[in-house]
C-alpha cells in the first residue's frame, strides 16, 4: 500500500511540474500566504538493531508565511504524517527484526531566504509528538529482555531544504530531516547504556499557496490585490485612474510619456504644429479661430474686413496680383489695360499716344485713337513706342533661374534704347510663370525674373523710378498649362507701358 501511494504522489508531482513550469514569475514568494504541502520520501533509522533498511514516509503540512518586505520570510507550520522504521541483526536474545510505524503531529517554524526569483532555501525547526506501533516478528529469547509497551515519544526535527518556485502558487520542495527522539524504544527495546533512537528523512513535496486575505497588497501601493489590476506594479497616484492600481506612464495615450508631456491628461493632436510638447493646440496660429473652423490653422487671419471668418490672411483680396498693402483698391481687381495698372484699381481703356518730333518741314500728323498695340515704324521721323515688350522665358533666362542669358542682351538693349528715348513714360515689368511647382516657388521665381529685368534696365542708365516690377506667378496664363507648349508660352516677362 505504501509503495503504491508513493508512486501516485511522484506521478502527481511530475504532472504538476510540467503543467506549471511555464508560469514562473518574478514575484516575492510566500509573503502573507498560506501553503498546503503534500510530500513523500524515505527514512533511515539508527536504533539498537545494527542493520536498518530503507523505510517510507508520507507527510502533510499547513504553513503560514508572515508578511515581509525583505528577502527573508518566516513560516509557522503545523504538520502530520507517518514514517516507517525497520531493523534487524541484533544478537542479545531480542527479537531478530522489527518494523515500526511512527505517527507524528508537530508544530514548527522555518526561515526562508529568497536567493533568486524561483529559488528559496530554508531551514526549519519542529517539535513533534509521535505514536509508535512496533511489529516484532519473534519473541525475545532472553528472559531478561522485555518489550517496551510505551507507545509515545517526543521528536525534535531539524530540517534543511530548497523550494523551487514553479509559479506564483506552486513550488516543488526537497529537504533532509534529522530526527532526535527523546526515547530509546522506536524499535520496541530499551537497552541500557545505549543512545536514544534516531532517524533521518529524505522528503520530496509539492506546495500550493493560497492568498490569505483580500487585503493582500504585493506592490505595497495601498490597493488590495483583489482590486488591483497590476498587483506587482505600484500605482503612481498622479490623479489619473488611481483606483485601478496600475501606473499610467502615458495618461492620455498619445504616445508621449507623462514625464515629457506638458499636458499629460490631454492627448496631443499631431497636426504638425508643436507636436512634441504633448498638448493639443486648438488654435495653432492664435488668431481666435479654432483650428477645426480655420482653413489656414498655421496662418493668422488678417481681419481686414474681407472673408475674416475663414481664418486665412487675404494678402490679395481681389486676386489681381497686387498685394493689398500696395493696392489702392484691395477689393476691386485691376483691369490691366496698360493704364495705371500698378495702383490696383480698375480703370478705362487708355488711348495710344503718338509722340511727334519737332521738325518744321514735316507735315503735322494728328493723333489717332486705337486699342491695338503699336509697333515701331521704320523710315519715319516719328518715334512710336510699343504698348508692351514680350520676353520669352526660354530665350531670356536660364532654366528655372532668374539669370539672364547673354544671348538675350541684344534684345534687352534694343528695348532699353526705346524706353530711354521716351523718358516721360512709366512701365510695369510683369513676371509670369506656368504652374510647375508650389505656389510659393512659382510666385518667387516670377518676382525674381521681373526684378532681374528691372536691374538690367537700370544698368543701362534708365532711372529705377521708371518701372514697377511685380511677380504674378501663374495667375494669368497665356496658354494652357496642360501641354509642354502651353507651359513654355506661360513662362514670360512682359514690359507694359503704363502712361
Amino acid at each position: 500500500m505504501h509503495k503504491h501511494l508513493g508512486k501516485i504522489l511522484i506521478i502527481f508531482f511530475l504532472a504538476t511540474l510540467l503543467k506549471a513550469q511555464d508560469s514562473v514569475s518574478t514575484y516575492y514568494p510566500y509573503s502573507n500566504f498560506i501553503t498546503l504541502t503534500l510530500g513523500t520520501g524515505l527514512t533511515k533509522g539508527e536504533t539498537d538493531y545494527p542493520n536498518s533498511d530503507i523505510g517510507f514516509l508520507g507527510k502533510g503540512t499547513v504553513e503560514y508565511f508572515i508578511k515581509s518586505k525583505t528577502k527573508f520570510s518566516v513560516g509557522l507550520h503545523l504538520d502530520g504524517g507517518f514514517s516507517q522504521i525497520n531493523g534487524s541483526g541484533i544478537k542479545s536474545g531480542a527479537p531478530k527484526d522489527f518494523e515500526s510505524q511512527l505517527f507524528a503531529l508537530g508544530l514548527g517554524a522555518s526561515l526562508n531566504y529568497k536567493l533568486k526569483n524561483n529559488l528559496v532555501p530554508f531551514i526549519g525547526l519542529e517539535m513533534q509528538s509521535i505514536w509508535i506501533d512496533v511489529n516484532q516478528y519473534s519473541n525475545p529469547q532472553n528472559p531478561n529482555i522485555k518489550l517496551i509497551t510505551d507507545k509515545s515519544a517526543i521528536n525534535f526535527l531539524t530540517e534543511v531544504g530548497l523550494r523551487y518556485v514553479i509559479s506564483e502558487l506552486i513550488s516543488l520542495n526537497g529537504s533532509v530531516g534529522f530526527n532526535f527522539v527523546n526515547a530509546d524504544h522506536i524499535d520496541g527495546l530499551n537497552i541500557l547504556n545505549t543512545k536514544s533512537d534516531y532517524f533521518t528523512t529524505f522528503n520530496l513535496s509539492l506546495s500550493y499557496a493560497i492568498d490569505l486575505s483580500e487585503q493582500n497588497d504585493k506592490d505595497n501601493d495601498g490597493i488590495s490585490d483583489s482590486d488591483d489590476n497590476c498587483p506587482y506594479q505600484a500605482e503612481d497616484f498622479d490623479g489619473f485612474e488611481d483606483e485601478d492600481g496600475c501606473p499610467e506612464f502615458d495618461n492620455d495615450g498619445d504616445g508621449i510619456i507623462d514625464s515629457k508631456d506638458k499636458c499629460p491628461n490631454e492627448a496631443e493632436d499631431f497636426d504638425g504644429f508643436e507636436d512634441k510638447d504633448g498638448c493639443p493646440e486648438f488654435d495653432n496660429d492664435g488668431d481666435g479661430i479654432l483650428d477645426v473652423n480655420d482653413k489656414c490653422p498655421d496662418e493668422k487671419e488678417d481681419f481686414d474686413g474681407f472673408q475674416d471668418e475663414d481664418g486665412c490672411p487675404d494678402l490679395d483680396n481681389d486676386n489681381d496680383g497686387i498685394l493689398d498693402i500696395n493696392d489702392k483698391c484691395p477689393n476691386e481687381a485691376e483691369t490691366f489695360n496698360n493704364f495705371e495698372d500698378g495702383d490696383g484699381c480698375p480703370d478705362t481703356i487708355p488711348k495710344a499716344t503718338i509722340i511727334e518730333e519737332p521738325k518744321d518741314e514735316q507735315p503735322k500728323i494728328e493723333k489717332q485713337e486705337t486699342e491695338q498695340k503699336i509697333e515701331p515704324q521704320k523710315n519715319s521721323n516719328k518715334i512710336l513706342v510699343p504698348s508692351e515688350f514680350l520676353l520669352e522665358g526660354k530665350s531670356t533666362f536660364d532654366s528655372g533661374s532668374p539669370k539672364i542669358k547673354s544671348s538675350a542682351f541684344n534684345a534687352l538693349n534694343q528695348i532699353a534704347e526705346q524706353i530711354k528715348s521716351n523718358p516721360g513714360l512709366k512701365w510695369r515689368i510683369e513676371g509670369h510663370m506656368d504652374n510647375s511647382g508650389t505656389p510659393f516657388e512659382v510666385k518667387a521665381l516670377s518676382t525674381a525674373r521681373a526684378n532681374a529685368v528691372l536691374e538690367y534696365m537700370v544698368s543701362k542708365g534708365i532711372p529705377p523710378t521708371t518701372f514697377d516690377a511685380v511677380g504674378l506667378g501663374d495667375q494669368f496664363p497665356a496658354s494652357s498649362n496642360s501641354t509642354a507648349f502651353g507651359r513654355e508660352k506661360n513662362r514670360r516677362v512682359i514690359i507694359k507701358r503704363m502712361r
